[in-house]
């Protein structure tokens, strides 16, 4: 080795130190990309341009408004529905989360209970399955 090379080496250019001299490149705290990643137009961003462009002196977006509400007119109701979800709100879906034709369902919270509690509850929740697939056998081989 040369005394160039060594001089070298023993500055912190040997390929075996690249990787310690990476893994203390930034301190704690410190970003090493404090800009964050750098921002790209995304198709919505392309869509808005194109509908604020103006074609044959004409809005595009006016122009695509004008004829969702000619759709609607004609009885198109997919149309009709988009106008209304956008200028009175969409209509919440409400989804009820009940026992069979009985009050909603009741969340236990099984973190507080002890392991002697935890097999009491699971002995009653099998007797009370086993108990219900008994009412609905009506003694026919489900295989036939």
């Amino acid at each position: 080795m040369s005394e160039e090379q060594s001089k070298k080496y023993k500055s912190g250019h040997h390929p075996n130190l690249v990787r310690e001299r990476i893994k203390h490149q930034w301190k704690p705290g410190q970003s090493g990309n404090p800009k964050g990643r750098p921002k790209k137009k995304v198709i919505s961003e392309y869509i808005r341009d194109i509908l604020q462009e103006e074609v044959e002196g004409q809005i595009t977006g006016r122009m695509i408004a004008k004829k969702i509400i000619e759709f609607a007119m004609e009885g198109k109701f997919p149309f009709a529905k988009e106008i209304l979800d956008r200028t009175e709100g969409k209509v919440p879906d409400r989804t009820k989360l009940s026992g069979d034709e009985g009050p909603p369902i009741q969340a236990v919270d099984l973190s507080a209970m002890s392991l002697e509690q935890l097999l009491e509850f699971y002995s009653r929740l099998k007797k009370a399955k086993e108990e219900e697939d008994q009412d609905h056998y009506d003694g026919s081989d489900p295989t036939e």
